[in-house]
């Protein structure tokens, strides 16, 4: 993370002491988010601490008008503007250090939503489900785009897995399944493991910190508003933000269906398709050894076969181009030319 100078206009390294320092004292703080589940967990966890402390606050997209005395901080994006600056890709792990350092506990759950992609919680005993939104839901574990199996966008196979009688029965099964049909790799049992162990959240628009990832997940590229609403606390929006999900998760699993017969670019049709979900799965699935990219028009998603991969969204980046990072080795661009391919880029290309 990073402060602004006022004196001298220079941006520095901070811990968390130094930030803290700055939100506490702010008349006014604007939070502006990239979309991202990272940055939207982030968010959440750092309003809640505005909210104990009732400073004032703003999340908003928007970095074209900021008020004077309001502190800007840039979650999970680098801004210039900004006076504080939550570190692309690492967001999540940045709020927690904040919030250690004031000795708040945080909202339940949202730490471990904000890494779930970037980095999955190791096993603990605290009880674990299934990571879907909806529990003991045939069409949760259908729609589900963590991992892909031959119950994705099928509920009665979801339905027949789900009957099988004890959590431990349903996990194997669903483990089998999904084994089968994919191609056995690092990123595949982690994506496993986080879907399989995932924890409840009591206090959150969905039973569990992997499924509201997973619908924020999709939610950041085909609504980004409602995806920003539930991160701001507005549950009540939860069951709409679940239909929309029902209805573009379908067009994930297709996608790895058909990411299983061709090499090149994957096109979605429509012109909000969950690139950035899409690209997650089908690397997930087909342990690629090649960057993953999916296109919708002028938005493209790239995931690098390697989920530690820091490099690629330097790769991509450009004066034009709105590049999130999903902390993941996966990177989303909402303005890419439509006539140009990435790969060239990618490959060390000149730019």
């Amino acid at each position: 993370m990073a402060v602004l100078d006022g004196e001298t206009g220079d941006r520095t390294n901070a811990d968390a002491n130094a930030v803290t320092e700055r939100l506490v004292t702010a008349s006014f703080v604007q939070l502006v988010p990239t979309l991202s589940v990272d940055a939207l967990a982030a968010t959440r966890l750092l309003l809640a601490s505005l909210v104990r402390r009732d400073v004032p606050f703003q999340v908003t997209r928007r970095t074209d008008a900021v008020p004077g005395g309001t502190t800007h901080v840039a979650v999970g994006c680098n801004s210039p503007s900004a006076d504080v600056v939550l570190s692309p890709g690492s967001a999540t792990t940045e709020a927690v250090a904040i919030l250690d350092a004031l000795g708040d506990h945080g909202v339940a759950g949202w730490s471990s939503v904000g890494k779930t992609f970037s980095a999955p919680q190791p096993a603990d005993e605290t009880p674990s489900v299934i990571g879907v939104p909806t529990p003991d839901d045939p069409t949760g574990l259908a729609d589900a785009t963590l991992v892909h199996g031959p119950f994705s966008s099928d509920p009665e196979s979801a339905g027949r897995l789900l009957a099988r009688g004890t959590g431990r029965d349903v996990a194997t099964a669903v483990t089998i399944d999904t084994l089968c049909a994919g191609t056995t790799s690092p990123p595949l049992a982690d994506a496993i493991e986080t879907f399989l162990r995932a924890r409840p959240t009591p206090d959150g628009p969905f039973a569990t910190t992997a499924g509201t990832a997973d619908v924020l997940d999709v939610l950041v590229d085909v609504d980004p508003g409602l995806a920003i609403a539930l991160a701001c606390g507005h549950d009540a929006i939860a069951d709409r933000a679940l239909k929309r999900w029902h209805t573009h998760s379908a067009a994930v699993h297709a996608a790895v269906e058909h990411a299983a017969t061709t090499t090149g670019e994957i096109e979605l049709d429509g012109d909000l398709a969950p690139v950035g979900a899409t690209a997650r799965l089908i690397r997930t699935v087909t342990a690629p050894d090649k960057p993953i990219i999916v296109r919708n028009g002028t938005r493209i998603s790239v995931a690098s076969p390697d989920p530690g991969d820091t490099d690629v969204g330097g790769m991509l980046a450009g004066p034009d181009r709105r590049v999130t990072d999903h902390g993941d080795g996966r990177v989303t661009i909402a303005n890419w030319p439509a006539d140009e391919s990435p790969v060239e880029y990618l490959s060390g290309g000149d730019r």
